[in-house]
C-alpha cells in the first residue's frame, strides 16, 4: 500500500480484558478488543457504524439513553495517554478496528497527518467513507469462570 499503514494483529493469541463502562459500571463492559456486552443480558451488544465509519452503541441507565463511540472508550480504558492528548487515531486507518493495539492518542495535526497519509482524507479535507455494515452480533455462553 503506497503511502500507507499497513498492520497485522493476532486478535487470537491477545487475552481479551473486560473493564467496566465509566457511569455504567454493573451495567455494561468493554474489552481491549472492542467488544461491548451487556452485563444484565449476558451477551456481545451489537454495534453500528455512524456516517462518519465509527462503531458505536446504545446504553441505557435509569431510561435515558446515550450513544457512546467505541474507539474512545477503549482508548481511555486501555491505551495510556500521559501527554493527555486530545484525539484517538486507529494506526491501521480502519475505523471499526478498535482493538487497544490498533489505538494511539495524538494531537488533532497528527491525526489529520494519518489520515491524509492512509487516504481517509483528500486534500479538499474531505473524509471518505469506509464504512462496514451489518457487524455481527455475538452471544456469550457464560461470563463464569
Amino acid at each position: 500500500m503506497m503511502g500507507g499503514v499497513v498492520i497485522f494483529f493476532n486478535l487470537v493469541s491477545m487475552n481479551e480484558q473486560w473493564k467496566d463502562v465509566p457511569d455504567y459500571e454493573g451495567l455494561y463492559q468493554v474489552s481491549n478488543l472492542g467488544n461491548v456486552k451487556s452485563l444484565y443480558k449476558n451477551f456481545i451488544l451489537k454495534s453500528s457504524v455512524d456516517r462518519y465509519g465509527y462503531v458505536r452503541f446504545s446504553a441505557t441507565k435509569n431510561k435515558k439513553q446515550k450513544t457512546i463511540i467505541v474507539h474512545r472508550l477503549v482508548a481511555q480504558l486501555f491505551v495510556p495517554n500521559p501527554s493527555n492528548l486530545p484525539q484517538v487515531n486507529h494506526k491501521d486507518g480502519d475505523k471499526t478496528n478498535n482493538t487497544a493495539v490498533n489505538l494511539e492518542w495524538v494531537t488533532d495535526s497528527e491525526n489529520k497527518l494519518h489520515a491524509y497519509s492512509v487516504g481517509l482524507m483528500t486534500p479538499g479535507n474531505q473524509y471518505k467513507k469506509r464504512v462496514r455494515r451489518n457487524l455481527p452480533r455475538y452471544t456469550l455462553k457464560s461470563t463464569n469462570g
